[in-house]
């Protein structure tokens, strides 16, 4: 099952991510309000791929796609953060059953510039709209 989970994420797991970026983006992370247990925040890149990071990137590779193969370590020392990649199709796939069978709520997060983010769509298992 591992390599299926990396051959979606775009074979080698890498988050294609700059070093260089990374820090800004873990500290817009840690900012964002507080969210409920149950609320699922993907981070949208560009319609090319999805990314989750903290407790929702660890609970989706082990609940999920059950699987950690795919987890990545995102940041420098001393601010590692457990992030996972998701294809277009993973995204789909995961969001149905976030929203369908597992009844939690999906937060779509998208830049708007230099790491700043806002909530773009939210879905809940009664409300499937964008």
């Amino acid at each position: 099952m591992a390599s299926a989970v990396e051959e979606d994420t775009g074979g080698d797991g890498d988050l294609k991510l700059e070093s260089s970026t990374d820090r800004g983006f873990i500290e817009s992370f840690l900012s964002l309000p507080a969210k409920s247990d149950v609320v699922i925040r993907l981070f949208d890149r560009g319609g090319e791929y999805y990314t989750l990071h903290g407790g929702d990137a660890v609970m989706v590779a082990q609940e999920i796609l059950r699987s950690t193969a795919a987890l990545k370590q995102f940041g420098g020392e001393g601010h590692k953060l457990p992030s996972l990649g998701l294809s277009k199709n993973l995204f789909e796939r995961v969001a149905r059953e976030l929203l369908l069978i597992r009844l939690y709520r999906v937060e779509i997060w998208q830049s708007s510039g230099s790491n700043r983010w806002s909530p773009a769509y939210t879905a809940s298992p009664g409300n499937l709209q964008a």
